[in-house]
C-alpha cells in the first residue's frame, strides 16, 4: 500500500528525515511545503495525508487545509 502525503515544515530537520524516510515506507512526499500554507489553496491530486512539522502559528490554517481538500492529519507541532 502505498501513501502520497504533503511535507509541512520540509525545510526542517524533522521534515527532511520523514521525506527521506518514505520511500522505506512505500511512501511518496508529493508536495514540500515550508512554514506558510496561506497562499496554497489545493492539496496535490493523489494526496491523502499532511504531516506537519511546522509553527504552533500555522496550527489553525493547516486544520483549515485539511478539512478543505480531506486529508488526514498529522502534527508534531510542539509549543
Amino acid at each position: 500500500m502505498s501513501l502520497s502525503f504533503v511535507m509541512m515544515g520540509a525545510g526542517g530537520r524533522m521534515g527532511q528525515a520523514i521525506i527521506a524516510c518514505a520511500k522505506d515506507l512505500n511512501s511518496e512526499c508529493v508536495e514540500e511545503l515550508g512554514r506558510n500554507i496561506s497562499e496554497k489553496t489545493e492539496a496535490p491530486a493523489g494526496a491523502k495525508l499532511m504531516i506537519d512539522f511546522s509553527l504552533p502559528a500555522s496550527v489553525d490554517q493547516v486544520v483549515r487545509y485539511c478539512k478543505e481538500n480531506q486529508l488526514g492529519l498529522v502534527s508534531g507541532v510542539t509549543g
